[in-house]
């Protein structure tokens, strides 16, 4: 399906790819799965987790430049795990933006009145673009922000990411077109997966969740051969699992040093999905341990 997010990307940005070419800006499959989400979407609220290097960082920036040349005065906040990222991220964004500047017919780069380390302003209607690591505390002060991704954040300092999280949720109206997006592989048992599997729990349920969740297999995004040739580059099987999963169960499980083997309680968990159970009955404390009745 071709949607407006689609359209406007690829007809607005270039991109450097991986050969450091800069390119068109095509979306990539999981990236124009995103862009219809996103298209059906009135309020953006989204968690998603992914396998690595399929181009969510790129395709949120994007999205959020849109909002940057379109509307005056708007915010948009980037938080990255760590500092490196969060250099690239806006050289990212000054190259969307010049990109789109030049296609346009302007010559030189996209006219901004500030031009620091972490910020840009745009000259032409006074829109933000801010980018910090979530390593350094920082959090949404003044004004009112439109757009807040957190990149990678299964991966950021436990002590600070509750208070970062409720402060974006808190801080960004509840109006169409607002954005707040977390999107990250799996890192263990940190506070993304508690947030994910209350998600999911409450999506099995038919529960209304605020953080919307969706999950990118690698399978996606590469080709049998590629995930291949990753495993074998990979650490161990454990690792590559988490990095380049095909269920959120298998990012999640076979995170550490696990006793039993993952692969057999995967496979335990897959067979029985769909399997019907053989007692149903309740936990007696009158002496009985259980008391059971047959499945009709």
């Amino acid at each position: 399906m071709n949607n407006r997010y689609q359209k406007a990307i690829e007809s607005s940005f270039l991109i450097d790819d991986r050969e450091n070419n800069i390119v068109s800006f095509i979306l990539n499959p999981p990236q124009n799965t995103m862009a219809n989400i996103v298209a059906g979407m009135e309020v953006v609220r989204l968690m998603v987790l992914k396998a690595r290097k399929e181009g969510m960082t790129s395709f949120f920036l994007a999205l959020f430049c849109l909002d940057f040349l379109t509307i005056a005065r708007c915010e948009s906040y980037v938080f990255a795990a760590i500092r490196d990222d969060s250099e690239k991220f806006l050289d990212k964004v000054r190259l969307y933006l010049n990109s789109n500047w030049q296609l346009n017919g302007g010559q030189g780069d996209f006219p901004l009145i500030e031009n620091s380390k972490y910020k840009i302003v745009s000259k032409l209607n006074g829109a933000k673009f801010s980018i910090a690591t979530a390593s350094q505390k920082s959090s949404i002060r003044g004004g009112t922000p439109r757009n807040v991704l957190f990149t990678e954040f299964a991966f950021y300092p436990e002590n600070n990411v509750q208070k970062m999280l409720a402060g974006a949720v808190n801080s960004v109206p509840f109006l169409p077109g607002t954005k707040v997006i977390i999107e990250t592989t799996a890192n263990g048992e940190t506070y993304f997966k508690e947030k994910w599997d209350k998600a999911e729990a409450k999506k099995e349920r038919k529960q209304k969740e605020i953080l919307k969740p969706v999950f990118f297999a690698a399978k996606d995004f590469y080709t049998p051969g590629q995930l291949t040739q990753l495993h074998e580059q990979s650490e161990s099987d454990e690792l590559f699992r988490q990095e380049y999963p095909n269920t959120p169960e298998e990012a999640f499980i076979t995170t550490g040093s696990p006793f039993f083997d993952m692969r057999s309680i995967n496979a335990q968990k897959d067979a029985s999905k769909n399997r019907e159970p053989i007692y149903k009955g309740d936990i007696a404390m009158n002496g009985t341990l259980f008391t059971q009745k047959e499945n009709s």
